[in-house]
């Protein structure tokens, strides 16, 4: 494979899965909506700045501890029951959990949009597992060539991506959010359900696992 597809390769599963990962519903996102409709665009825009800024934070930290925790999953039986319950417990709470009105009250507190998008971005509780999971499976397939200690242009190439995903998503939400924010109640609690649906499968997929290897 050559330099140049390897970058593009890089870049374009960054920005894939990052755009991916932006739009379920969460606080960030409805920020955005929520300051462009009741402010401007470019309160919107800054949040989607922020936040964008603070994805590659996040996925970093993944890119250095997923390699940890994959060894951890594989050979170490009280990380994987702690996975499992931590899997259970954030599934049942995403399944259970109703929308409401943090977001609002937050965003009418007078501070800076692109302070309140750093954190937004930085208290969203999803980010991390999120990407941890992402880069780990990116790895075992041999999609990504990601060596934190190796080659840094393609890890590099691949944040930009996540970057650039990240804030396509988020400005996608600040355009649309004269529609989002008729419908936002109902999407929320279906992607409530989606989350929480696909944390519980993994929950039940570690449990099983444990079950059969004892």
């Amino acid at each position: 494979m050559s330099v140049l597809t390897l970058i593009l390769l890089h870049f374009f599963l960054g920005l894939i899965s990052s755009f991916l990962g932006a739009l379920p519903l969460g606080t960030v996102n409805l920020s955005v909506v929520d300051a462009t409709v009741n402010k401007n665009f470019k309160a919107g825009l800054n949040i989607s700045l922020a936040a964008s800024f603070i994805e590659i934070l996040q996925s970093s930290l993944a890119l250095y501890f997923g390699m940890q925790i994959s060894e951890q999953l594989s050979t170490n039986i009280y990380t994987r029951i702690f996975v499992f319950i931590l899997f259970a417990s954030l599934g049942m709470m995403f399944f259970t959990r109703k929308r409401k009105s943090c977001e609002k009250d937050f965003s009418r507190k007078d501070i800076p949009d692109f302070f309140k998008g750093i954190i937004l971005a930085l208290i969203n509780p999803q980010a991390l597992p999120f990407w941890v999971f992402v880069i780990t499976w990116f790895q075992s397939a041999h999609l990504l060539e990601l060596d934190p200690h190796g080659q840094m242009t393609l890890i590099v190439v691949f944040l930009v991506g996540i970057w650039a995903g990240k804030f396509l998503a988020l400005l996608l939400f600040g355009v649309l959010s004269v529609v989002i924010v008729r419908k936002v109640q109902v999407l929320s609690q279906w992607m409530n359900k989606i989350i929480g649906g696909v944390l519980l499968s993994l929950a039940m997929y570690q449990g099983v696992s444990l079950i059969l290897q004892s």
